[in-house]
């Protein structure tokens, strides 16, 4: 038999129930149809249908969230006096004010008094809701009650659908009231523009955290510091670190970012308050160690958060895209290409957030990059990346290239007006728009304001001579993917220095350092300054090349090139091999003798590169006997050549060599070098060969037709000419060298050769020359291959026949002093002529040079000077090779070792100058003048 079971409802029930009925009767007294959602409450406990004042239908809905009793009352607001002017409704998740927000509907939340039965309400709006760091809470005034009085302002409410955004004029009216409370964290980092304060509205207005943090998003930390003078209630970044409000300290974590400081999030993702704070975090580290080359370890970041599946849509969307462009970077395109599509199906839906449409544009752009060619579809590409966000990105890029060229005009015109700057307007509006592409995920956008903003700080860094800044900006620009311009800057600083940051930026090249974006530029800076590592670094490098050359497929599918690996790692391997002394050039030496059959050109010349930086001296016995198998093996004339010419001692090696030259390989005449290894039947033969090339390139020069060689034909007539004189055919010369319409560029090595010769060219040579010299300078104005004119190359071989006399040959260097760099690096031949002479100090001014090449034509014939008799007593020669000595990069000491060889030199004296070289940062600098001594 069973019992009477008394059931008894919870208290907390029947206060609910009761403020409902409550809240439902007040609204049906003023007209509206309240409907309670009792099936999918999530936030909304009634959708009321509003009517107007004739009880008319409007077509509006409002929703509504009721608490009744106490505790709905228990946040009490008084004003100075006392009296109660409302209550803070609080939840400490943000989710339910983020979707009333959001929501298509307005929504209002109620107190429902049951005593009084009144019913207080309030409008819930972005700008309404105020966030405590840990929680969110509104303001319900005790003004507004459910009833007649105030039913033309609930009428406005319902009015208030929701529209997106409006941007027109938020530039001026941009703050964080206008956004929704979870999107707050996002929109400041991806959008600052709608939440940052425009700076001319000042700093008299107390900002929020988000506000702060979009501040520093838009690249501004002295502004940020402005509001922390100005209010008390808002920290300088100093105190910010350990403000009780996370957001704020998550502020100095960016602050820290921006500054480049490390560590910026430390601890903030476990202290982070909601989902949306860990987002934000998260992104935050993973952008963090993203620039740091970490790429494994920022994934695992994402990871840990994706997986927690805590976060709204467009945050998990955020994330997805985050892990997408690394995954993409990093050889798992697949794996991207799904987290991009994940993330488009997330941002469906938030068409009024201008953060979801920059993260549909940044996997838009990832699907059409990662897509086979004939699956691109480019207007769906480009309509996705038109983006508000971008659009102002692009403004801030434009302002500060405006603002850059009003600095190079300045410059150009020579202003000698003192201008003080707050700010550095260039640098600091292109890196606003770099974070905010790399914060939304943007890479296309990302990298390329990057090469913009690297670009910038490489020349303003050298300009005031910071090390550390240039090094910076040279990663920078590696790091943006730029191969191009990583290889001008690279030139241009191992030119003319300084050389320790270039170094040092080559050497933060790492083994996790290679990606898609990074890879070509990686190749292209170890290709350019490689010779500037560490010993162990070198080494490092040379042994990563060898690795891939072995098997090029794990690098392949990591990087997914777009260029040919193979031979543009042989590039960076000619590059470093040399730094990486014995041990690495050893190594590769060994890899060579292993070489099977090369039958790709490009990867034949490669390889010749390479040998090219090597020491045949470091083959033992056993080592030059696998060469030699390994040149036999060869099919590439060009890379078999090479291989002999290491081993160019051997008596058999130098017939193959000779007899190959006699049949007309070019390759392996440059591989024998010396024109006295040379046999008469070689010689004959190449010089009938080049006679016959001569005449081609007259009749190619009539028709209005100029060929590239290989080799220079011209200059190599003229060396063996010079020494196999009575087996040369000297009119095919004369007959190119006087022709008005052959090119300067393959007149001016033939005419610079003769001049360097001209004491074993036998007499008659010498009188044609000097007959047709006034012809010589009229030449076609066509720029062959690499635009080398004519220039004083004719002078130069006219002062070396003893044609001019010292009038003539003032004037002739005063010309060429004042005219283009060729000129004035001809200029310095032409005064070795006749060193003894007062023009000696020319060569010091050509040391100001702002030309590296003209410089190291000077230091050049400096050296020269002061290494042989009578002139390297001179003090004016001592102090002039002294300054060349200080030169910051490398091109002027390769002159001076240039200078240093030759048969006129004190040897003793070559070798204390060279000793001066010992420590020069570049391997290449220290083999060269080591050669050049041996030489000597």
């Amino acid at each position: 038999m069973g019992r009477l079971v008394e059931m008894r409802a919870p208290k907390q029930e029947a206060t609910g129930t009761a403020g409902l009925s409550d809240v439902m009767g007040n609204f049906e007294r003023i007209g509206w149809g309240p409907v309670p959602n009792t099936l999918h409450d999530l936030g909304t406990d009634l959708f009321i249908l509003a009517r107007d004042a004739r009880r008319f239908e409007r077509g509006l809905l409002v929703g509504a969230q009721v608490k009744a009793g106490p505790t709905a009352f228990d946040r009490p607001v008084t004003d100075e006096s006392g009296a109660v002017v409302g209550w803070e409704y609080y939840e400490a998740d943000a989710s339910h004010f983020d979707d009333w927000v959001k929501h298509g509907l307005p929504h209002l939340v109620v107190l429902n008094d049951l005593g009084s039965r009144i019913s207080y309400w309030v409008h819930v709006t972005a700008d309404a809701v105020s966030s405590t760091g840990k929680g969110v809470k509104i303001l319900v005034p005790a003004d507004q009650t459910v009833d007649v009085e105030h039913l033309e302002a609930l009428m406005e409410v319902a009015a208030n659908q929701r529209v997106p955004i409006p941007l027109e004029g938020t530039a001026w009216s941009a703050g964080v009231r206008n956004i929704a409370p979870s999107r707050r964290l996002r929109h400041a980092m991806i959008a600052p523009r709608l939440v940052a304060p425009h700076p001319n509205t000042g700093t008299s207005r107390e900002i929020e955290p988000e506000e702060g943090l979009a501040i520093l998003a838009r690249g501004s930390v002295s502004r940020f510091e402005g509001f922390g003078e100005q209010h008390a209630s808002v920290p300088k970044l100093n105190e910010a670190n350990d403000h009780k409000d996370w957001r704020w300290r998550f502020a100095a974590a960016l602050a820290r970012y921006v500054l480049g400081n490390e560590s910026a999030v430390g601890g903030l993702i476990d202290s982070a308050p909601n989902a949306a704070a860990q987002v934000a975090a998260r992104v935050l580290q993973a952008c963090e160690l993203h620039d740091g080359e970490e790429y494994d370890h920022a994934i695992k970041v994402l990871t840990e958060q994706i997986e927690a599946d805590n976060a709204n849509p467009t945050d998990q969307a955020w994330l997805l895209m985050q892990r997408a462009r690394i995954r993409a970077d990093t050889g798992a395109v697949a794996d991207a290409r799904n987290d991009a599509v994940a993330a488009q199906v997330m941002l469906v839906g938030d068409e009024d957030d201008l953060t979801a449409s920059a993260l549909r544009g940044a996997s838009g752009w990832l699907l059409f990059q990662t897509a086979p060619w004939a699956d691109r579809k480019l207007q769906q590409m480009i309509e996705s990346t038109d983006t508000a966000v971008s659009w102002w990105r692009t403004q801030a890029t434009s302002s500060a290239l405006s603002e850059a060229e009003t600095r190079v005009f300045r410059r150009w015109a020579d202003e000698q007006t003192r201008r003080f700057e707050v700010e550095d307007v260039v640098n600091n509006r292109l890196y606003a728009a770099l974070l905010g592409a790399h914060l939304a995920g943007e890479q296309a956008a990302w990298r390329a304001t990057g090469s913009v903003l690297a670009r910038n700080t490489i020349m303003v860094a050298h300009g005031r001579q910071d090390h550390r800044l240039l090094q910076s900006g040279v990663d920078e620009l590696r790091r943006s993917g730029d191969a191009p311009n990583t290889i001008l800057a690279a030139q241009r600083l191992w030119s003319i220095g300084p050389l320790l940051p270039l170094r040092d930026a080559v050497a933060a090249i790492r083994r996790n350092s290679w990606t898609h974006t990074t890879a070509l530029a990686n190749i292209r800076l170890w290709e350019h300054g490689g010779d500037l590592l560490l010993r162990e670094d070198a080494l490092d490098a040379s042994h990563f090349c060898l690795e891939v050359l072995s098997d090029p497929e794990p690098f392949a599918q990591r990087t997914n090139p777009t260029f040919r690996v193979v031979p543009a790692l042989l590039d960076s391997l000619a590059g470093v091999v040399l730094a990486g002394g014995h041990d690495a050039q050893r190594d590769v030496l060994r890899f060579i003798a292993e070489l099977p059959q090369i039958s790709e050109d490009s990867e034949a010349q490669g390889w010749a590169r390479v040998l090219t930086r090597l020491d045949p001296h470091n083959l033992d016995a056993s080592e030059r006997s696998e060469v030699r198998a390994a040149a036999d093996r060869q099919t590439s004339e060009l890379l078999s050549a090479q291989m002999l010419g290491f081993l160019i001692d051997d008596p058999d090696v130098l017939r193959v060599l000779l007899e190959r030259a006699r049949k007309g390989d070019s390759y392996a005449l440059a591989a024998i070098s010396d024109v006295n290894r040379l046999n008469r039947d070689a010689a004959v033969a190449v010089i009938e060969r080049e006679a016959t090339t001569l005449q081609r390139m007259v009749n190619d020069a009539e028709k209005g037709s100029y060929s590239v060689f290989v080799h220079d034909p011209v200059r190599t007539f003229v060396v063996v000419a010079a020494a196999f004189p009575e087996a040369a055919q000297w009119e095919a010369l004369m007959g190119l060298l006087e022709h008005p319409q052959v090119a300067g560029e393959h007149k001016r090595s033939g005419c610079l050769a003769l001049g360097n010769l001209v004491d074993e060219l036998p007499q008659a040579v010498r009188q044609e020359l000097t007959r047709i010299l006034p012809a010589i300078g009229q030449t076609s104005t066509i720029d062959v291959m690499y635009g080398r004119p004519l220039a004083g190359a004719d002078r130069y071989l006219g002062a070396a026949l003893g044609s001019v006399d010292q009038v003539e040959f003032a004037n002739i260097l005063g010309k060429l002093m004042n005219g283009s760099r060729h000129d004035r690096m001809d200029a310095a031949r032409l005064i070795m002529l006749q060193p003894d002479t007062p023009h000696v100090s020319a060569l010091i001014m050509m040391l100001g040079d702002p030309f590296a090449d003209v410089r190291a034509a000077g230091a050049a014939a400096l050296a020269k000077l002061a290494v042989r008799e009578p002139t390297r007593a001179d003090p004016l020669v001592q102090a002039g090779l002294q300054q060349a000595l200080l030169d910051p990069g490398a091109r002027v000491p390769l002159g001076v070792a240039v200078g240093l060889g030759g048969p006129t030199v004190d040897r003793a004296e070559a070798v204390a100058v060279a000793s001066q070289f010992v420590d020069h940062p570049s391997a290449l600098v220290r083999n060269n003048v080591l050669q050049m001594v041996v030489q000597a």
